[in-house]
């Protein structure tokens, strides 16, 4: 133990091309995110449209009594 602790240390050799990608990795993550941000924020508000639409649909309303009004109307023999 005590000789691998004065052992010269090795340095590991990067490959640029490596570190490049993984920058440009690191960029699209950042953009992605953002994003997402974006289309979360349009669908809160596309929901938040949809639903005032439906609550401002009126519903039909149908009067209907219970009378003998049409009782005995017939369309014809």
């Amino acid at each position: 133990m005590i000789k691998r602790f004065f052992a010269p240390t090795v340095k590991h050799q990067v490959d640029d091309s490596l570190y490049d990608e993984i920058v440009k990795l690191k960029e699209q993550i950042a953009f992605l995110d953002e994003k997402v941000g974006e289309l979360s924020n349009h669908f809160y508000k596309l929901e938040s449209d949809v639903n005032t639409q439906i609550t401002s649909i009126n519903p039909v309303e149908y009067h209907i009594h219970n009378n003998d009004t049409l009782k005995d109307f017939t369309l014809g023999e």
